[in-house]
């Protein structure tokens, strides 16, 4: 309430502190209340969509919101198309994928078909490889054996010239005969080794051969494989894009195609058709506006009592309020100098 006649200045200052509380008081509950019809405001929105959305279920025609609706089914038409085209490229996301399936299959057992295949060769070629050091060894031996007979025999036979004696010189030719003997012996023995030796080197070749065959078709499936892999995050790559592209569209007409639902349910909301299946949207519709209006009612109530004050009593009130406020600082300074220059 505005204070009537002469107001004393000191009387002024407390009358200010009460208008700046109550203005402050009835400030918060306004906030209070705008934020009341902000979700309000969206409630009654959603009911308008659901209007819309109501309309188009029921094909309403109504004049005013012909264009509206003639617009919202080009928006769903092309959401359709997109989500044809986003069907698409799951379906081709997924022949990628079965595709890599079936090449991953094929070369993997290729690849363990020749795993296998070398793994068999390789142990056939080590006992091959074996046998035949085996037989070299012995050969080895055996020329051991052979060369030391035929450095007796050519002593013998040294000894037999050299001799006088006829017992001695026969007795020294039946040993260079039974050396010349064993040395034959030994002789044909390293040649039935050496044949043997040389029988499993065919053998040892064309193990060789299978071994080097199935390492490379190992390889060639290894890298099948990983080309596959490599088509198959590029098509990923390509098609996630695309899929991203479409399904960012696709927000973008489900953000318009809720504007005109939005739109059509304003428009009925304005233009009311009497059909029994919008009348319960009407009537909440309904509910949410007188809700508004009684909060916008009380806001303006609140607002035209806020300012309701005597402003010369709350400007005075408000110079002596800062007058005194300067005056304790102002003391406290003089104090502080003082304190510091003159109490030393």
């Amino acid at each position: 309430m505005p204070l009537e006649g002469p107001v004393a200045l000191f009387s002024c200052l407390p009358y200010w502190i009460n208008v700046v509380l109550a203005r402050f008081k009835r400030g918060g509950v306004v906030r209070s209340f705008r934020r009341e019809i902000s979700a309000e405001q969206r409630k009654l929105d959603e009911i308008l969509r659901d209007l819309g959305k109501q309309a188009r279920e029921i094909q309403l025609a109504h004049p005013p919101i012909d264009g509206a609706m003639g617009s919202l089914h080009e928006l769903e038409a092309q959401r359709a198309q997109l989500e044809s085209d986003s069907a698409g490229i799951n379906q081709q996301q997924e022949q990628q994928e079965q595709q890599f399936q079936q090449v991953s299959q094929d070369a993997g057992e290729r690849g363990r078909v020749a795993q296998e295949q070398a793994t068999a060769a390789q142990t056939t070629l080590n006992e091959k490889n074996t046998e035949i050091r085996g037989l070299t060894g012995q050969m080895a031996q055996l020329d051991k054996e052979l060369s030391k007979l035929a450095g007796l025999l050519r002593s013998k036979t040294t000894q037999g010239a050299k001799t006088q004696d006829a017992g001695q010189q026969q007795a020294l030719e039946q040993e260079c005969v039974s050396l010349t003997g064993q040395i034959q012996d030994l002789e044909q023995k390293r040649q039935a080794i050496e044949g043997q030796a040389h029988q499993l080197e065919e053998p040892v070749a064309e193990l060789a051969g299978h071994l080097a065959d199935a390492r490379t078709r190992q390889q060639e499936a290894q890298k099948e494989l990983g080309t596959a892999r490599q088509e198959l995050a590029a098509a990923k790559r390509t098609l996630g894009a695309e899929e991203q592209k479409k399904g960012q569209e696709m927000t973008r007409l489900d953000r318009e195609m809720s504007q005109k639902f939005l739109e059509i349910g304003r428009l009925l909301d304005t233009e009311r058709v009497q059909r029994a299946e919008l009348e319960e949207l009407h009537g909440r519709i309904d509910e949410a506006k007188d809700g508004l209006r009684d909060r916008e009612e009380r806001i303006a109530a609140l607002e035209s009592e806020r300012d309701a004050y005597d402003r010369t009593a709350a400007k005075k009130g408000m110079i002596l309020f800062l007058s005194i406020v300067g005056t304790v600082v102002v003391l406290v300074l003089v104090l502080i100098i003082l304190f510091v220059f003159v109490f030393d």
